[in-house]
């Protein structure tokens, strides 16, 4: 009797706890309400290939109907799985972006639209602390430019599977996305404003806008340009979009035909080790609500965190990171 009365807790348990994934799985959605809509007519044709519709209790069932319907979890997966709340989970961090913040998929029918609307809102970020360092970084030599992005702006992609491709005109973007769309290949995209920093040197003539002025009278040009952060499926499918831009967005000739629009000689391209590319560092100074991004060669890296560091409140890392050989001749002197 008592071996039976356990058995029969234990049981209670694992089922109440199996509930709790399903309903704090719609709180978490911010749909846990939606389960007061569902008929048990409604339960019963959605469910209706679910293996224990005919032995749970109808506001267990309820509550899977509502995830079912709104893709978190499938009636297969329902009858067979084993890893539930990982599935689940998954789906609520996709869901909420609490991981990882992007636009869609290139695939998605509006992403090109969806991009042009989130660059029309994107500002130059204004002179403060930080940049105040990295000016004085700058003036000094220590690097030849830096890029500033707000901190709640920043895409948390997979590494191993990502990639950032950097550029200065919107137009070239949607290009780029409506090649990669006619040539089937899909990845998540994000596009990352960024304030770019360069020293104007007096030969060029009239600085550019937006500018600063420093103390000492130079002055550094602060474009607004922008990353765009893909998320491939697979490596092969990283390494096909590498040779696409290689193909059809990186200038070889002065008037070279078959490129889409605003094609540079030099294009950007940032990554995890891939063969062919060469490596950098990358200086990362964070600030308040900003982070900084500073490309040095290796050797270069220890002298810009050094003067960097002379600012209490900025915090500093550095990260290997590896670009396209045309990029890399940039980080040289080369223009080609």
């Amino acid at each position: 009797m008592k071996k039976r009365l356990l058995i029969g807790s234990i049981l209670l348990s694992f089922s109440l706890f199996a509930q709790d994934i399903y309903n704090e799985s719609l709180k978490k959605l911010d749909m846990f309400e939606v389960v007061n809509t569902y008929s048990q007519e409604k339960v019963e044709k959605n469910l209706k290939n679910y293996k224990r519709l005919k032995k749970e209790k109808l506001d267990e069932l309820i509550s899977k109907s509502v995830l079912v319907d709104l893709g978190a979890i499938t009636i297969d997966e329902l009858n067979s799985s084993k890893d539930i709340e990982n599935i689940l989970n998954t789906y609520v961090d996709n869901y909420k972006n609490s991981h990882q913040n992007y636009l869609g998929n290139v695939s998605d029918k509006n992403i090109i639209n969806r991009m042009n609307q989130q660059y029309s809102s994107f500002e130059v970020i204004k002179k403060n602390p930080l940049i105040d360092s990295l000016n004085i970084a700058l003036s000094k030599g220590l690097t030849t430019g830096y890029n500033v992005k707000r901190k709640d702006a920043v895409t948390n992609f997979n590494p191993e599977l990502s990639l950032t491709y950097g550029h200065n005109g919107i137009k070239h973007a949607g290009q780029l996305l409506a090649l990669m769309k006619s040539e089937h290949l899909d990845a998540k995209v994000q596009i990352e404003p960024k304030t770019s920093a360069y020293l104007h040197m007096p030969d060029w003539g009239e600085p550019a806008t937006p500018n600063i002025v420093m103390k000492n009278g130079q002055i550094v040009i602060t474009p607004l340009e922008y990353d765009l952060q893909f998320e491939f499926k697979n490596k092969e499918e990283k390494l096909q979009f590498i040779k696409l831009i290689e193909k059809y967005a990186k200038k070889d000739e002065v008037d070279e035909k078959g490129l889409i629009f605003d094609s540079w000689w030099q294009p950007f391209m940032q990554t995890e080790k891939v063969e062919g590319f060469e490596k950098l560092i990358v200086n990362i100074a964070e600030q308040d609500d900003y982070v900084a991004y500073v490309l040095t060669l290796p050797e270069k890296s220890n002298a810009l965190i050094k003067e960097l560091a002379k600012n209490k409140n900025i915090k500093l890392k550095t990260k290997e990171i590896y670009v396209n050989p045309s990029f890399y001749r940039f980080m040289l002197g080369e223009y080609k």
